[in-house]
């Protein structure tokens, strides 16, 4: 699905109304006093190619689970969404310190819902008869969730390090007529991973940050079950290729940081990600979306790298901007499919919830190289990264 610049203007335009009505409340709610909770209800409009063009609801609450004068603030937060294609999702975010000395780090996610996603049309390869488009709409109901949780071994250093793991059901619509088609190809899929994860946290904000440096890997073991998808039988009824089937795999994520404030009001953020998978998993595994922002999952291979930098600004005490550049790589792509380096611009508006935690707002307008689904708005609570 295109977004076109009217709608995106049209959005911009809701998004300064609904946010600053919808927060005049909560701030107006928020007293002098120190709260060990501080709560915020930001509403606002999206869209992007999986879930269409819609408004997410996103309650988020700032907190410490200590009483000790250095413990860090953390975060939860819960985003409810509903779009034009009728895609829908609820998904909750959790980063949580523990302990006198925040010697705990954890970092939850789960999402359920029902999204459309246009991936590579890879059949086109086989049966361009069929559909020779680049992309094909793959419809699904998804349930997911994915963390990590680590102990802070040195006290003289933000090193956390734990276990892993995701679960992940994704059951396919199949809409097409033609079995063969791209839609209809695609398997359910059950996925389990399980890994070691270490964190190194020098940031001096959870959610906004301005100054410090980050860096997580995670290298984990994949296992996933494929069913219902297409199989393919010679005349003698032998069977020559199936969609279906188990595999086995291992993965690394990269994920590093860094935050220099350029002036009393600006902060120039970098990070650059790797998503690499061994040679036992599928060439679809790395699309760019989980390398780096303004992407979709339509290009992807079996491993991709990104890098990102953005130039954040505060105007006034409530309203900020945002100003970035994104590129991504994949790796070992199927055969004929693109592996050309892309690239995303992105602007942005931020506006203060939560002042005493940094917590903003985030609405992000992005456009890339792809084939197509050039143009994606984000809206969330918290920077990008």
């Amino acid at each position: 699905m295109k977004t076109t610049r009217i709608s995106a203007a049209i959005q911009c335009v809701l998004f300064s109304s609904i946010i600053v009505s919808g927060q005049s409340i909560a701030m107006d709610q928020e007293p002098e006093t120190e709260d060990k909770v501080r709560f915020s209800v930001p509403f606002g409009p999206f869209s992007d190619p999986i879930m269409g063009t819609g408004v997410a609801v996103i309650p988020t609450a700032a907190y410490k689970l200590s009483d000790s004068p250095d413990a860090k603030t953390s975060t939860t937060s819960v985003t409810g969404a509903y779009t034009d294609k009728g895609a829908w999702s609820l998904q909750g975010k959790s980063s949580n310190y523990w302990g006198d000395r925040n010697e705990w780090y954890g970092e939850f996610v789960g999402m359920l819902g029902y999204a459309e996603m246009d991936l590579d049309n890879f059949m086109r390869y086989i049966r361009p008869d069929i559909d020779d488009s680049p992309t094909a709409a793959i419809k699904q109901n998804m349930f997911e969730i994915n963390g990590n949780i680590g102990y802070k071994f040195f006290d003289d250093m933000n090193l956390y390090i734990g276990p892993s793991f995701k679960y992940m059901i994704h059951e396919v619509d199949r809409y097409h007529r033609n079995p063969y088609h791209t839609s209809n190809v695609f398997s359910d899929k059950t996925h389990w991973e399980v890994g070691l994860s270490a964190v190194f946290d020098e940031r001096d904000n959870l959610n906004s940050p301005k100054n410090g440096f980050y860096a997580k890997a995670d290298v984990r073991y994949n296992n996933r079950e494929s069913t219902k998808g297409t199989e393919v039988f010679d005349s003698d009824g032998n069977l020559i290729q199936s969609m279906n089937g188990e595999a086995e795999y291992y993965s690394l994520k990269t994920d590093v940081r860094y935050y220099t404030p350029v002036s009393n009001s600006t902060t120039l953020a970098l990070r650059n990600r790797t998503h690499f998978n061994s040679s036992e998993g599928n060439k679809l595994l790395g699309d760019l979306s989980s390398v780096a922002n303004g992407f979709t999952m339509a290009k992807a291979g079996r491993s991709a790298v990104g890098a990102e930098a953005e130039l954040r600004h505060w105007m006034t005490s409530k309203w900020g901007a945002v100003a970035g550049v994104s590129l991504a790589q994949p790796i070992e792509v199927n055969d004929g499919a693109d592996d050309d380096l892309q690239y995303a611009g992105i602007i942005g508006l931020r506006y203060m919830l939560l002042p005493k935690d940094n917590i903003a707002a985030r609405l992000d307008f992005a456009y890339n190289s792809e084939d197509k689904d050039n143009f994606i708005v984000y809206f969330s609570v918290g920077e990008s990264f």
